[in-house]
C-alpha cells in the first residue's frame, strides 16, 4: 500500500523525520520510492518542506515518535494521491513492444490511469532493427504502482529507469 508523507517545519526537525523514515526503510518495514526536500522562504522565516512516497506491506498506521510530530508545523500522511511514473524499456528486437504495453494498460484505464508511450526504432542494418520505448503512467498512486509492477513482471519496464514525480 503506497502512501505520501508531507511535512513542513524547521530544518533540524525535518531532518529528524528523514532519519526516522530511513531507519524504517533499513529495517524493511517500508520501502521508500522517492523523496523531495525543498527549503522555502517566507518573509524572514525559512522552513523545509518534505515529501516522501513510500510503500508498506500492511494496512496499519505507521507509528511516529510523538516528539518528532510535535516539533513540526504540518504533518500529514495521504493514502490517495496523484503520482506520475516515468520509465524506459530495454532495447529489444520486438516490433510489438508498444502494442504489448497498450494491451496491458486496458484494465487500468477505468481506474483513471493515463498511459503514454513513445516508440523509438534503432536500425543497425536492413535486417536488424531494435526497438525501445519510453513512457509515463499518471493517476492514483495505488493503480499506477500496480501497473508499473505488472510491466516489470512482464519484462516491459527496466526497474533502474523508473522515476517518480509527486
Amino acid at each position: 500500500m503506497a502512501k505520501l508523507l508531507m511535512c513542513t517545519g524547521r530544518k533540524n526537525k525535518v531532518a529528524a523525520v528523514i532519519q526516522h523514515y530511513l531507519k524504517l526503510d533499513k529495517a524493511k518495514r517500508i520501502t521508500i520510492l522517492g523523496k523531495k526536500l525543498k527549503t522555502k522562504r517566507m518573509l524572514v522565516w525559512s522552513y523545509d518542506e518534505l515529501k516522501i512516497l513510500f510503500e508498506t506491506k500492511y494496512e496499519g498506521p505507521i507509528e511516529m515518535p510523538r516528539n518528532l510530530v510535535k516539533g513540526l508545523d504540518i504533518f500529514t500522511i495521504k493514502d490517495s494521491t496523484m503520482v506520475v511514473v516515468k520509465f524506459g524499456t530495454k532495447t529489444v528486437e520486438d516490433p510489438m513492444l508498444k502494442p504489448k504495453m497498450l494491451a496491458l494498460s486496458r484494465p487500468f484505464l477505468s481506474q483513471n490511469v493515463t498511459f503514454q508511450a513513445d516508440h523509438e526504432e534503432i536500425r543497425h542494418s536492413e535486417y536488424r532493427i531494435e526497438h525501445r520505448c519510453k513512457g509515463q503512467i499518471a493517476g492514483p498512486v495505488r493503480s499506477v504502482l500496480s501497473f508499473k509492477d505488472l510491466l516489470i513482471r512482464e519484462g516491459l519496464c527496466e526497474p533502474s529507469t523508473v522515476s517518480y514525480i509527486f
